[in-house]
């Protein structure tokens, strides 16, 4: 694999190198300019906007020229800028050059207009080709004119294929500065030559425009100028100044002005090239010639993409004028490279017999972590194949993995000579061995069309998590060929104990989710007043039915929570939902109880009692209806934090239970110290005290004891009518046990009590 990586290396970095140069030149060249404009122009489309409306456009348009013929009078054009300044317009701009080329009666009509209002028209200025050659000219004013006017630049340019258009800052006439009527308008000031792009969002047909005509003959046409600017220019096709706008089709050029005016009050658009870019796509390209995950392949490109999409949008905000399509191409051409490579590999990832995922491509498969590794050796595989030339590998390979894939893969199936590999999901190994069991039979014989084949075959499991996959695929294997020297159906990598102690750790990372998702459920014991006969309280009881491993018993994954630390989520997520589920019940039977299971482990925390109590008050719980059991234990006489803490709750009103009393190491001395209500006899004591004289002694000394100290006792494991009616001979006050009921859903718990007699009668009568 190493040779074959290296083969690679040249390989990519010679198509980069080659996609690096071609996108240089394209950046260098603008090659790329015309697809630029169309992409801005897809861009504009997207958030298109009306104008400010504080220019107007004077249109010198059909009507007009229908009107005046092609050789007007300049004495219109007097009397319509005497209209306008009356009409208390700002300035008053002319997208035309107004040349000396014929005599006009009417020009010193328009001489005598702009006397009287300098520094308020402006007249155009524009770059010309001379008739009989190529020379470009300036042309501008003619000489009768120029002491009067202020001098405006008309001049911008084209990108290839008239996509977009540019406009000058300013330019030079007769050695005097003209800046651009959209410069002058917004009050920037550039030396001449220098460009910008306008903002093409802005919408040509949503800057008021009034007909010349109309302005000579309306004042109702000239309301609403006060302290606007004003462009007079051609909207008409005989005076061929028509210009695309992506989006918009075919403008006149007079809006470009009035669109650039906008454009720069709003901001000074700042060109910024294409090398910018292009720098994050050689990142990019970088990153993705090193990524050897998927995912982190698919990281990028999600990334790169967002990225060609949003930051455009971004920069065309801002008036940034940037060019993207060399790093697109750069960027582009890598991907499609990476791709390819890849895609030969994963062709190559694949067993030529079967067509199933092959070693390589098991070894690449990040999805293994805690999860089992199996592995099938077919020990007659080659004996088989031989016997029925017409049977294909791929269809009996087909035939032994389609139970596998029914039974309990939880990823692709690998495929490696005469050994097929898969994952499965961590089992106790009881469970494994019933499952291989069961596999062994659906796999110990295939139907081919004349026959039915023996398959000797034996699987290795591997439970080695943390190891690197391709170890555990070889300790798979090995295990599976130990198995079959044995003469035995499987085998694990593992001993049963080490295996177990894996089923447990991976069960714990399991637990964390199974907390957040609040698929943990309690299950609620009911406890009987033995004396009252009518259930008086629960004890609330975890429970969790895994999704895939079944239900998982308490004293299991309860014991490693407290050895992995996870105990006290554990206990809180039990404790909210116990006091939320049961809330209702109070309404029935104010007194009703709730007993809850407290780890040693926890009760020297300080932040215990505010906890729970917190967890009461959000729940709406009364501190007096809550009984929290302790498992008794030495270790809580020596830790005074431990004790304070019990006594803390008991004075905030909570009930203390010592659970399963008489199993450990309880003292005089103990009971005199730790703080309780009540002590829950052991079922250990009451199992046989219908028969054994020695527990019924103990059982009636514990009572005897418990209520000389002022407390009750509780008795669990109540089996038998007999054993409850001892229980009451005792005088022992609560039982609990499935002759009273077994743990049961919060649902059930509720019709149980409704139909226990004495509790209904008392809902009858708080009804009443």
């Amino acid at each position: 694999m190493k040779e074959t990586r290296a083969k690679k290396r040249p390989s990519r970095i010679r198509g980069f190198l080659i996609a690096l140069i071609i996108s240089l030149i394209c950046g260098a060249i603008e090659f790329g300019e015309p697809l630029e404009d169309l992409l801005r122009g897809m861009r504009n489309t997207v958030h298109q906007r009306n104008a400010d409306g504080r220019t107007v456009i004077i249109g010198l348009d059909n009507a007009t020229f229908d009107t005046l013929g092609l050789n007007y009078s300049e004495k219109y054009d007097a009397r319509v800028i005497d209209r306008l300044i009356q009409s208390g317009v700002n300035r008053i701009y002319y997208d035309q050059a107004f040349r000396d080329i014929h005599d006009d009666p009417g020009a010193q009509q328009l001489v005598a207009t702009l006397k009287r209002y300098p520094g308020r028209i402006f007249f155009g200025v524009i770059k010309s080709q001379e008739q009989f050659n190529s020379r470009e000219i300036t042309v501008g004013p003619a000489a009768r004119y120029l002491p009067y006017v202020s001098l405006a630049s008309l001049n911008g340019k084209t990108t290839p294929f008239s996509l977009s258009s540019e406009l000058n800052y300013s330019d030079e006439y007769r050695n005097r500065l003209a800046p651009s009527i959209s410069a002058s308008i917004a009050g920037i000031k550039r030396d001449p030559g220098a460009t910008y792009r306008p903002d093409w969002t802005i919408l040509a047909k949503s800057i008021r425009t009034i007909s010349f005509m109309q302005v000579l003959n309306s004042d109702r046409a000239i309301d609403g100028l006060r302290g606007k600017d004003v462009i007079i220019g051609p909207m008409t096709r005989r005076i061929p100044d028509q210009r695309p706008i992506l989006g918009q089709s075919w403008v006149p050029g007079v809006y470009f002005h009035a669109i650039g005016a906008q454009t720069l009050r709003e901001g000074t658009p700042r060109e910024e090239g294409w090398i910018y870019p292009f720098l994050a796509a050689i990142i990019l390209s970088c990153l993705t010639f090193q990524a050897r995950k998927n995912s982190t392949l698919l990281t990028l490109y999600a990334t790169s993409a967002v990225g060609a999409i949003a930051v455009p949008f971004l920069t065309d905000h801002f008036f940034i004028t940037i060019d993207y399509v060399p790093a697109y191409l750069l960027y582009g051409a890598v991907a499609y490279q990476t791709n390819s490579q890849r895609q030969k590999a994963r062709a190559s990832r694949k067993n030529n017999d079967s067509q199933l995922p092959n070693l390589f491509a098991f070894r690449n498969d990040a999805s293994t972590a805690n999860q089992l590794v199996a592995a099938l050796i077919i020990k007659n595989y080659e004996r088989i194949l031989s016997a029925y030339p017409d049977l294909t590998s791929a269809d009996l390979i087909e035939k032994i993995t389609r139970p596998i894939t029914i039974t309990g893969a939880t990823g692709s199936i690998y495929h490696d000579d005469n050994t097929i590999y898969w994952t499965m999901q961590p089992l106790e190994t009881e469970k494994i061995s019933d499952h291989i069991k069961g596999l062994h039979k659906l796999i110990a014989t295939v139907r081919i069309p004349d026959a039915t084949v023996d398959i000797d075959f034996a699987i290795g499991i591997d439970a080695h998590f943390d190891a690197p996959i391709a170890k555990r695929i070889n300790e798979a294997k090995i295990a599976a060929l130990n198995a079959s020297f044995a003469g035995i159906t499987h085998s694990f990598s593992v001993t049963t104990q080490e295996l177990e102690q894996q089923w447990l750790l991976s069960l714990m990372s399991e637990l964390d989710e199974a907390i957040a998702a609040n698929t943990i459920t309690v299950a609620y014991q009911p406890q009987l007043n033995i004396g009252a006969d009518h259930i008086v309280g629960v004890e609330a009881l975890v429970r969790w039915n895994h999704p895939t491993r079944g239900p998982i018993s308490p004293a299991q994954f309860i014991a490693q929570a407290e050895q992995t630390n996870r105990i006290e989520a554990l206990t809180y997520y039990v404790i909210d939902r116990a006091l939320r589920e049961m809330g209702p019940l109070l309404k029935i039977e104010p007194s009703f109880a709730v007993a809850i299971n407290l780890s040693a482990k926890m009760i020297a925390n300080p932040d215990l009692v505010d906890r729970i109590t917190q967890a009461a008050h959000t729940a709406k719980f009364p501190l007096h209806n809550i009984k929290l059991e302790v498992t008794e234990t030495a270790a809580l006489t020596t830790a005074p934090a431990a004790t304070d803490n019990l006594a803390a709750l008991r004075n905030a009103g909570i009930k203390i239970s010592i659970d399963d009393y008489g199993t450990g190491n309880a003292t005089l001395e103990y009971l005199r110290n730790i703080p309780f209500d009540e002590l829950k006899i052991d079922r250990e004591f009451v199992t046989d005290l219908t028969t054994s004289d020695r527990d019924r002694l103990l059982v009636k000394s514990t009572i005897a004891l418990a209520h000389a100290l002022g407390k009750t006792v509780t008795a669990e494991g109540i089996e038998d009518s007999a054993t409850l009616t001892q229980l009451r001979h005792l005088k022992c006050d609560h039982a609990q046990g499935f002759y009273v009921s077994k743990p049961i859903p919060a649902d059930e718990l509720v019709q149980f009590l409704i139909s226990e007699p004495s509790l209904q009668r008392r809902a009858r009568k708080k009804r009443a």
